[in-house]
């Protein structure tokens, strides 16, 4: 993980904890004043100003409490104390706003409590607006308000939302928006369960289990949060001067999209949790249950930045071992920058795990990092509950990655039915410049079993200068795919293709280990430099297979290709240029076709002799050329006759005559007897590997 990164999640671990214990402040009973509910009914007061919570008749309604705190400066606190039985609050009109701030307590009513770990909360004053009015709110805080708290109430049927929030530093906790008082069905809210219209610092829900609200069953989002309107009411020290103010929204520990066990689904119909608009920064979304929504599970949206999602479970169920699909995909980035996608469960969802893109707008999809999740798999990452979806998919962004150099950020990618990874763009957009590192693709957490994906391991299609480094992938439909007339530039180093780089393991993919096909151009497969070659073995396919007229200047050196299966036709074939078997080369080299179907070494024979090796070879290619030639041992030949390439072993550069020829006398570094068989190939100026030579074994 990079330095700003974890600088920006310690800072946000600060902020966190600062409004945590703002949130325990909150909970204690301090007040200016202290109105107690007395009665279900929902008449004004008689005397707004007075001090005194009464109606006409005496009685303290709900909104007359509101009236009288509205009326009076300072922190104030309505409690509750309704008798009688009935503790349903039927409002006739919309209550009015809440202008100063204020605590809401629903569990000060007899018999009420917050949930438990196994528990679910039993809430007793429920604020029903069926019969409040067109479009009207359950309760709306505006300017003024901040530091409010709204604890241990049901709010549901209101044709707006449960909860508006247009103030800084409030609190909603241990409530259930949406549902019914046992949380176990729906009774819609008209909108979003909660809408942050603008405020900053608000949190809702909270680090103890007994601050959970259940979110669920609202006709809009279950949690809506856009920008602020101003700065926030917290400030700390920024140890990184690039990194702008806390303004953001945090959601923490909530159930949202299901019942209150977390057990099956109450979808709100459209997002669990939306974050959305310019100057939407920093928000947290951490340790929630996010399942069963309509649409996606979390959205962030337009220019939000900064977002942290960390620690939810995303279309599982509460134990993670089941799936409660949200509809769409788990979490949709759509031109949001800058989020970390950390340490989650994102499986079991209608679409793809996690979406990254960038549809027309002047606002980009840009530097998300995605580390450390189980995405495809149970909550031991030893099983499929699979996005029906790709893993992780990236259209139309660039920038983003998947992974990290540290065993840490490793995410597992595995048992989805899609894609484990797809990068692709639409014409007039990029996908440039996306990393995919050090993550388990097709294998389970163990890095031993394999956990395919339905589709290709990595696939990219239309992607430029993508980085796929260090993975081990494995045990799907194939390893990885580059095509399309704009795939181009992608460098693919160090990783281990149908098994564990020990080779203990086999979990060959079903097709090939690398395909290219449809014009991709210029791509790099490999490299000489120690660690970066990849190992790509035991496939029911190719090692390498390349297809199409323009797909060409791919350079395939210094992997480990062996053991693969091909068909009765291309038998084993380690790399193949154009699928019809072993290409035989060609006075001049003059093709057209997959690396312009580059003709290989034709070794003529290798002999030992008092510990020296010594080669003899020729190279029949373009007049006038300088050729890379890269030479491998292996421990047997393939029936064809030619390659594969076990191990590299060392290179050479040769240069063609006029005639298109270059003789190769060498003397090779020592060769191990169990490796006796060597093969080798040729790559020209412009990155054109060709398939591998016949193979010679070493005699004396």
């Amino acid at each position: 993980m990079s330095g700003p990164l974890r600088r920006h999640l310690q800072w946000l671990t600060l902020l966190l904890g600062s409004l945590l214990l703002a949130l325990a402040w909150n909970n204690l009973p301090v007040a200016a004043a202290s109105f107690v509910v007395d009665s279900t009914a929902d008449t004004a007061d008689a005397l707004p100003g007075d001090g005194l919570c009464a109606d006409s008749g005496g009685a303290c309604t709900l909104r007359a409490a509101i009236q009288e705190a509205n009326e009076n400066p300072g922190s104030d606190l309505i409690a509750f104390a309704i008798t009688g039985g009935n503790t349903r609050i039927d409002l006739t009109t919309p209550l009015p706003v809440i202008s100063d701030t204020l605590t809401i307590d629903g569990t000060t009513q007899q018999n009420s409590s917050c949930p438990s770990a196994i528990t679910a909360a039993n809430l007793n004053i429920e604020l029903n607006g069926s019969s409040a009015g067109s479009l009207a709110n359950g309760l709306e805080f505006v300017a003024g308000s901040d530091n409010s708290l709204v604890k241990g109430l049901v709010i549901n049927n209101f044709e707006g939302s449960g909860i508006v929030l247009q103030s800084n530093s409030n609190t909603i906790t241990c409530n259930n928006i949406g549902t019914n008082r046992a949380g176990t069905a729906a009774a819609p809210n008209g909108d979003a369960g909660i809408n942050v219209m603008t405020g900053a610092d608000n949190v809702i829900g909270g680090a103890l289990t007994g601050n959970r609200n259940v979110i669920a069953g609202n006709l809009g989002s279950g949690i809506f949060a856009g920008p602020p309107a101003t700065e926030p009411i917290i400030t700390l020290p920024d140890e990184d001067p690039g990194l702008p103010p806390p303004t953001g929204t945090l959601i923490l520990g909530n159930r949202i999209g299901t019942n209150a066990l977390g057990t099956a689904a109450l979808a709100n119909a459209v997002n669990g949790v939306t974050v959305t608009g310019v100057g939407n920064m920093n928000s947290v979304i951490d340790n929630n249950l996010v399942s069963g929504n309509t649409g996606a599970g979390i959205a962030v949206l337009e220019g939000a930045t900064l977002t942290l999602i960390e620690g939810n479970k995303i279309g599982a169920n509460v134990l993670g071992n089941w799936n409660l699909p949200n509809g769409a995909n788990g979490i949709l980035i759509e031109n949001g920058a800058q989020t970390v996608i950390h340490d989650n469960l994102i499986s079991g969802n209608i679409g793809g795990g996690v979406f990254i893109a960038d549809p027309p707008s002047s606002i980009a999809a840009e530097n998300n990092i995605i580390t450390a999740n189980y995405i495809g798999t149970d909550i031991t990452g030893e099983a499929a509950l699979p996005n029906i979806g790709p893993g992780v998919a990236m259209q139309n962004a660039s920038n983003n990655t998947v992974g990290g150099s540290d065993p840490a950020d490793r995410n597992i990618i595995s048992g989805n039915q899609g894609d484990g990874v797809f990068v692709t763009r639409s014409p007039t957009f990029s996908a440039v410049n996306n990393q995919v590192i050090g993550n388990y693709i097709g294998i389970d957490v163990s890095g031993e079993v394999a956990l395919g994906n339905g589709g290709v391991g990595v696939n990219i299609f239309g992607g430029v200068e993508t980085l796929v480094q260090d993975n081990l992938i494995g045990g799907n439909a194939a390893g990885i795919s580059l095509s399309g007339n704009t795939t181009s530039n992608n460098i693919v180093l160090g990783n281990a293709i149908g098994t564990d780089p020990t080779g203990t393991f086999a979990w060959g993919n079903g097709e090939h280990g690398v395909f290219l096909n449809s014009r991709a151009d210029s791509n790099q497969i490999g490299s000489i430099i120690p660690g970066e070659g990849n190992i790509i073995a035991l496939h029911s396919g190719r090692g390498v297979w390349m297809t199409g007229v323009g797909t060409e200047n791919n350079a395939i050196r210094g992997n480990s290709i062996f053991a693969n299966q091909g068909d009765e036709v291309e038998n084993k074939l380690g790399i193949d240029l154009s699928g019809s078997g072993v290409n035989p080369n060609d006075p001049l080299d003059a093709d057209v076709g997959p690396n312009q179907l580059q003709n290989y070494p034709d070794l003529i024979n290798l002999y030992s002799f008092d510990g020296a090796f010594l080669l003899n070879a020729v190279l029949n290619s373009t007049p006038n050329t300088t050729f890379d030639i890269d030479f491998y041992l292996n421990s047997a030949c393939d029936p064809s006759g030619y390659g594969e390439g076990e191990i590299y072993h060392q290179s050479t550069v040769v240069n063609t005559d006029a005639d298109g020829v270059a003789v190769l006398t060498m003397a090779l570094d020592p060769v191990d007897p169990g490796t006796p068989f060597l093969t080798s190939t040729a790559t020209d100026p412009a990155g054109n590997t060709s398939e591998f030579s016949n193979c010679v074994e070493v005699t004396e």
